[in-house]
């Protein structure tokens, strides 16, 4: 048995700032109401869906995005289907996706966004996190670090620096070496504004004469 999709798609923001997902079974299967299972699926508009968050979920037609799981000043994108559960008595594939809702995270400030850590396995754990193009000429931002919470803080260096397509950010990231990856659990890493070495742009005056 396969399902037709999940109809009426909509997402509305919560007072907490979080966003809440709702959607209805199509018509025709209403009648096996909560013994459907869902999965949704959502990113932000420019990536592709094959790195998209996938949540599997039962008898609810809700699902609750925490804006901690969210970039902010971002555009987002989900869709949901359904397939009969266990208790429906039947078996089967999901069904085709449902048309698309959308929205838009509010704007975080000017701090960095969506820092990101992962390591090879071996010896180096590679962050990057989301710069605003507009800071990037002003503010000089820099990754910190502590292998462990009593050692010195580490600035890490260089930092690369790529831009995103579609939104006013670029991705800046760096590699932090690590010499024993059993320790890697008490890393601790922070992006901050590197505030003494501001870059001030100069613009000079020419008149005409």
């Amino acid at each position: 048995v396969q399902t037709l999709p999940p109809q009426n798609l909509s997402v509305s923001l919560m007072r907490s700032g979080d966003f809440l997902l709702t959607w209805k079974a199509a018509d025709g299967i209403q009648g096996l109401g909560n013994a459907l299972e869902y999965e949704v699926t959502y990113k932000r508009e420019w990536e592709s869906w094959e790195n998209a968050a996938l949540l599997s979920l039962s008898n609810t037609t809700s699902c609750h995005l925490s804006r901690e799981d969210l970039v902010p000043g971002s555009g987002y994108v989900a869709c949901v289907r359904a397939r009969p559960g266990r208790a429906s008595g039947f078996s089967g594939q999901y069904s085709e996706w449902s048309t698309e809702a959308s929205w838009e995270t509010p704007e975080g400030g000017l701090q960095p966004r969506n820092l990101c850590c992962l390591f090879n396995g071996a010896d180096r754990l590679t962050c990057s996190w989301e710069v605003k193009k507009a800071m990037i000429t002003s503010v000089l931002f820099g990754l910190f670090f502590r292998a462990t919470p009593t050692s010195a803080e580490e600035e890490c260096s260089p930092v690369g620096e790529k831009a995103l397509p579609h939104v006013p950010y670029v991705v800046q990231s760096c590699e932090i070496p690590v010499s024993n990856a059993s320790s890697l659990s008490q890393y601790h890493v922070s992006v901050r504004a590197k505030a003494e070495e501001k870059l001030i742009e100069s613009y000079k005056n020419s008149e005409l004469l």
